[in-house]
């Protein structure tokens, strides 16, 4: 079956790419720890890995971060080497040097680190299962071999580490998450609980979690299946929209948390995928199954990629967060389909053997992942996975109704797509039909106007139709029409998703106070872009992305909110860097 492939914001991305729809068993197109895609000895040296388990890729600088377990080592590779197949790796921090692999209690030393990342501010986070810590380097971009760490958490110091039960300490921490905001997230795999810790990165060394998921409290840490208990936590990652999403290795699932910021301790969990229901832990190799669950990660338009150890697979959920418990994954990465899960030795470049980590590139659309077994680390090209349609289908208010607009890069076989319209409580149904291009490799822009729009937050999504029948639904957008009240209209933000600016659209009847907020996921102010008299008729609001001290935010979901005359309305915003 065809997919049209829908032009985005995301303009500067597709221009001159190929759109071929995404494929089961795809071939890696990049590798690091080996010269070649049948080699998998591993070794100490500058290019090459001893078992590694976790890889981020730095999405600030282009950079990436690969946890060496076996070497007791973290290094970091250049953004233009790491393109190079078995390129050198150019940083190592946990070793003085390339050359020693000796695992250390110190503030230089490391012991089996699990997973290495560098949140939005630059500072590098690795959680050590060997330690029972996870330690802290506050400048990544500008740390040189052997640097000392300037933090930890889950010890008291550097050369203590004791595992135990408590709201400051960790038993085998291995997934770590930190939030646009700076809250951490850290999986304890031996004591089944994942543990938060608001404004990580000012916090003393030992501090304590302000909250527990997987027990009731942080004196538990026995194991369980169910909504609330955990099996082995081991990944654990926040997406766009804010839900937390945890992996359990012997619970062969993954859970989700809605409103990451809301929850309490024992909260419970909000959906499951991998199996059908909370109480099933049942291994499957199937579309819907799962194996032992390491590691998870996702990109800015909400799609999951699942790491599945004993099935040698990752598998790929498009928009998970708008899933039903024990869903189908949509495509797999690893193996030819979805029945396989046999690891070949030796390896292919389409196949991976023990798989432990992976990392997104939302910039240039790839996925790379850490093949334990075969001592390397893969990069896969999803440009044609990505459901770009979301961010190039867009809805505005105007006088004449709801105007809709979505473009094209490519379309094969394409019949037209169907306009489908619901309200809030209710099911899609068609309004309207606009016909296709057939098969095109130009770009080509549609229109379509709900004269008759309904009343309040109306959805919109596009049928897209092929010459054979099949069909293939865009993501739904929302189009606010209750906004004209007392002689004044929210138009919106555009573009949405966007970087690095976007114009927020109002218009008003007559001459007003008016004062523009743009608030971050958890309420908090980050910016004042507009206070002052705003004139009769269309007036737009610019925000470069800045916050109220001049400082560039991170990628995330924002909120802006205009006060007219006492009156408040909001819309919602993606910044995607």
């Amino acid at each position: 079956m065809k997919k049209v492939t829908f032009f985005s914001l995301f303009l500067a991305f597709l221009a001159g790419t190929s759109f071929a729809q995404f494929v089961n068993g795809p071939a890696a197109e990049g590798i690091l720890g080996q010269l070649d895609y049948i080699t998998l000895t591993g070794g100490t040296a500058v290019n090459k890995f001893n078992g590694p388990n976790g890889v981020f890729y730095d999405n600030r600088t282009g950079k990436i971060w690969v946890a060496d377990r076996g070497n007791h080592r973290v290094l970091r590779f250049s953004s233009a080497n790491a393109y190079i197949n078995g390129s050198d790796a150019e940083l190592v921090i946990g070793q003085p040097d390339f050359v020693t692999n000796t695992s250390g209690l110190t503030a230089t030393k490391m012991n089996n680190p699990i997973c290495a990342i560098v949140d939005g501010n630059g500072r590098l986070w690795v959680s050590e299962y060997g330690n029972n810590r996870v330690t802290r380097w506050d400048n990544a971009d500008n740390l040189v071999n052997g640097d000392t760490a300037d933090g930890v958490l889950g010890q008291p110091d550097f050369v203590t580490n004791s595992a135990a039960t408590a709201q400051n300490k960790f038993s085998g921490p291995a997934g770590i998450f930190v939030e646009a905001n700076g809250t951490l997230w850290v999986s304890n795999f031996n004591i089944h609980r994942i543990l938060r810790f608001q404004n990580a990165a000012t916090l003393a060394n030992g501090a304590n979690a302000d909250l527990v998921l997987g027990q009731p409290d942080f004196v538990t840490g026995t194991s369980g299946l169910s909504a609330t208990k955990m099996n082995n936590a081991n990944g654990v990652y926040v997406d766009i929209l804010g839900n937390l999403w945890t992996s359990e290795y012997t619970n062969r699932r993954v859970l989700k948390f809605n409103n990451a910021a809301t929850l309490v301790s024992g909260d419970t969990a909000d959906a499951v995928l991998g199996q059908p229901d909370f109480v099933t832990n049942t291994a499957n190799t199937t579309q819907a199954g799962s194996g032992s669950v390491r590691w998870l990660t996702g990109d800015i338009l909400g799609n999951l990629y699942v790491v599945q150890e004993t099935n040698n697979r990752i598998s790929v959920f498009l928009q998970a967060a708008t899933l039903a418990n024990g869903a189908n994954a949509d495509y797999v990465i690893g193996q030819p389909d979805f029945v396989t899960g046999t690891g070949l030795n030796p390896p292919t470049q389409n196949s991976l053997r023990t798989p432990r980590g992976a990392s997104v590139d939302n910039v240039n659309k790839k996925l790379w992942v850490t093949d334990w077994a075969n001592n390397r680390v893969l990069r896969y090209d999803i440009s044609s996975l990505v459901p770009v349609e979301l961010a190039s289908f867009s809805a505005s208010v105007t006088a004449a109704g709801v105007e809709l607009k979505w473009t094209t890069a490519t379309e094969t076989n394409n019949f037209g797509f169907s306009i489908e319209r619901r309200n809030e409580g209710s099911d899609f149904a068609e309004i309207g039909f606009v016909k296709g291009n057939g098969t095109s490799t130009v770009i080509n822009s549609y229109t379509f106007v709900d004269t008759k729009p309904l009343n309040g937050a109306v959805y919109y999504r596009l049928k897209q139709t092929d010459l054979d029948g099949s069909v293939n639904y865009s993501n739904e957008i929302m189009a606010d029409n209750s906004g004209a009240i007392n002689g004044f209209h929210l138009y919106g933000n555009y573009p949405n998703p966007f970087n690095p600016s976007t114009t927020i659209s109002f218009n008003l009847s007559e001459k007003g106070n008016v004062r523009v907020i743009v608030r971050d996921i958890l309420g908090s102010e980050v910016a004042e872009i507009f206070n002052g008299i705003a004139a009769p008729g269309i007036n737009r609001v610019q925000w470069n992305g800045n916050n109220s001290a001049g400082q560039m935010v991170n990628s995330g979901v924002y909120f802006y909110s205009v006060e007219v005359n006492g009156k408040v309305f909001t819309g919602k915003m993606i910044l995607n860097k």
